[in-house]
């Protein structure tokens, strides 16, 4: 399983994402109900009151990706809106204006 999903499904569960923006990185449904059956059965979610809580042992391997990948900060409850990303314009280039009617 992708380890960034892992990361973000856990996110997810702490409350502080929305499920758009894991939809948006190109994951279906499917693939994401696996994420949650996987993190359950590694420790990372448990479920209690029929309510998915995140474990220590969750949050521990969130602190981890994110020294892995030295994010830190806003990366631990932000999800990356990598979909926005747009390449830079060269600084000669010349933008015009869409005319308007």
């Amino acid at each position: 399983m992708n380890a960034e999903l892992l990361k973000n499904i856990i996110i997810l569960t702490q409350g502080k994402a929305n499920l758009t923006g894991i939809r948006k990185q190109g994951y279906t449904y499917s693939q994401i109900a696996q994420a949650i059956a996987e993190a359950e059965n590694k420790g990372f979610l448990e479920m209690v009151d029929n309510r998915l809580l995140v474990t220590d042992v969750g949050k521990e391997y969130v602190e981890k990706a994110n020294k892995r990948t030295s994010q830190g900060g806003s990366a631990n409850w932000i999800i990356p809106q990598g979909q926005y990303y747009k390449k830079p314009v060269h600084r000669y280039a010349v933008l015009f204006e869409k005319k308007s009617s």
